[in-house]
């Protein structure tokens, strides 16, 4: 076949690919039909425009659909495409060189998809192991929902957002805070020593022991607002972010920064043994997970570890046995 000049054109060949043959070879393999000297561009890229026949070439803007489909890789727009492309071929006068062309882009379509559905299902086989923690890639086709990152504290939008949630202890983060994360999964410490803390609210002292730094992330915490001079010689506080507030957990007796202390609130088992008091106190995040996760493990004896509450609590002296 010659074009219009009469330079003479590479033949197009009469085999027609077969999809179920050319479906499952390597990306890098041509299907374009043709024997080149040269390494054959993707049919995505602009190069590829060189091989399309010339009658398609003529009205190739109706299949430039395809091309951007290719090149975007969204899955459900390539299955869109891919239904288009059987359409077409269908159309299409059989053994001419429009049919092939279509074919061939059809291949490419399909090589696509299964690319993207192994690259998925890759991805959430993937459980990865950060301090303890077994954290796996969320799948994003979840309803709306927002939840909060419990590394930044910013938001995660399920719909929106790559995100791990740590099978064992439910810890959330945005992938970007996959690596920054400094709390050990809890689960491990009930797995190994599923114990209460008994002792109410020990609080070890943020100048002594913790050096006036979260004791989670080593953030520097100060109950006061550090000043500093201007160049007039006057004392201004600083920037909110220059410093953070110390936030007691009432459960371990240490003190956290804002990120890792949401004031949550909690019921502390200590509080309870030896006062009865259920009422709910603030405690760290850490904290919060290790009490959900020890709420169903029957450790706590009451009548050896406070025998005198059964005569001071009316109901505890109906149920003693």
């Amino acid at each position: 076949m010659a074009d219009q000049e009469g330079t003479p054109q590479k033949s197009l060949g009469t085999d027609v690919i077969s999809p179920s043959k050319t479906l499952y070879s390597t990306p890098s393999t041509s299907t374009s039909g043709f024997n080149s000297g040269n390494d054959m561009s993707p049919p995505w890229d602009q190069g590829w425009q060189l091989f399309i026949p010339a009658s398609i070439q003529d009205g190739s803007s109706r299949f430039g659909f395809i091309e951007n489909a290719l090149s975007e890789g969204n899955e459900q727009k390539l299955i869109e495409v891919e239904e288009q492309c059987k359409s077409l071929v269908n159309e299409c006068e059989e053994g001419s060189d429009e049919r092939r062309w279509l074919v061939r882009q059809l291949v490419e379509v399909r090589l696509k998809i299964q690319e993207k559905k192994d690259e998925d299902v890759s991805l959430k086989a993937t459980v990865r192991l950060v301090l303890g923690h077994h954290m796996q890639l969320q799948d994003n086709n979840l309803n709306n929902t927002k939840l909060q990152c419990d590394r930044c504290c910013a938001a995660i939008w399920a719909m929106i957002h790559s995100w791990f949630r740590c099978i064992d202890c439910d810890y959330v983060c945005h992938t970007r805070c996959l690596s920054l994360i400094t709390r050990a999964c809890v689960h491990v410490a009930v797995s190994e020593r599923p114990e209460y803390e008994l002792r109410i609210c020990p609080e070890v002292g943020l100048a002594s022991s913790q050096r006036f730094k979260c004791t989670e992330c080593n953030t520097p915490v100060t109950f006061t607002i550090p000043p500093i001079v201007t160049c007039f010689g006057r004392y201004t506080p600083q920037a909110d972010q220059s410093w953070s507030e110390p936030r007691l957990c009432d459960y371990s007796g240490f003190y956290f920064c804002p990120t890792c202390h949401w004031n949550t609130s909690a019921i502390v088992p200590a509080r309870v043994v030896h006062n009865w008091d259920f009422e709910p106190r603030k405690v760290s995040r850490a904290a919060q997970q290790l009490l959900r996760l020890m709420a169903e493990k029957p450790v706590l004896i009451l009548k050896d570890l406070n025998p005198r509450i059964f005569g001071l609590v009316e109901e505890l002296s109906v149920v003693q046995v």
